[in-house]
């Protein structure tokens, strides 16, 4: 019975280093990619059934999911993600969506937006991005874009959309080992380097 419980003791503790490593992975923005690789299939779906199966409000299609590995189509989405400011500083637009598998969240055919759809999006995209890690692979999230532009390129290819928003991106893939995670790379070209924002202060309340 003892020895039962050592096993289970650590393998909790084997699953909980795991979870906080895959946390910690997903900090730094990946902002350079290995543009050659392609990720498989089954990987792909893995990673797009766990971004589709984490809850939503009353488990309605708040969102729906593009899921790009299309590399004419990603590098269109590059030439919009940029905040206004930046409209001619290709050293500043975001090149973590340059990934080998570009997921982009909008709104979705049931009538939820703002709050609903934000906390929506926040959960799929962290488990998209846990499920990303977990293949060992690298991710960066998006969200300075031109978000008009970005539907209006998207609907080009998969037709009318069902909602209007488009809150989030995300790149998901290998990266460019001859790079650092926040140089900026187009096409294996050093562009810029990004400055880390450090590290967050979260309170925590413990209630006992």
């Amino acid at each position: 019975m003892q020895t039962k419980q050592k096993r289970h003791v650590y393998k909790r503790e084997i699953i909980m280093s795991k979870i906080l490593d895959y946390a910690n992975e997903i900090v730094p923005c990946q902002r350079n990619w290995d543009e050659s690789y392609q990720i498989p299939e089954e990987e792909i779906k893995y990673i797009t059934d766990v971004a589709t199966i984490v809850p939503t409000k009353q488990q309605k299609s708040v969102f729906s999911l593009m899921v790009i590995t299309n590399r004419q189509i990603i590098n269109e989405i590059f030439e919009i993600c940029y905040e206004k400011t930046d409209k001619f500083m290709t050293f500043k637009k975001n090149s973590q969506v340059r990934a080998n598998l570009l997921l982009v969240w909008t709104s979705g055919p049931h009538p939820y937006s703002g709050q609903s759809l934000g906390l929506a999006v926040g959960i799929s995209s962290s488990a998209a991005a846990l499920a990303g890690v977990e293949l060992g692979y690298k991710t960066g999230f998006c969200k300075c874009f031109v978000a008009p532009r970005a539907r209006d390129l998207l609907e080009k290819y998969v037709g009318k959309l069902p909602g209007k928003e488009v809150p989030l991106m995300l790149g998901i893939g290998k990266p460019d080992e001859n790079f650092d995670t926040r140089d900026v790379t187009i096409d294996g070209v050093l562009k810029a380097k990004k400055e880390t924002n450090g590290t967050k202060n979260i309170p925590i309340h413990r209630l006992t």
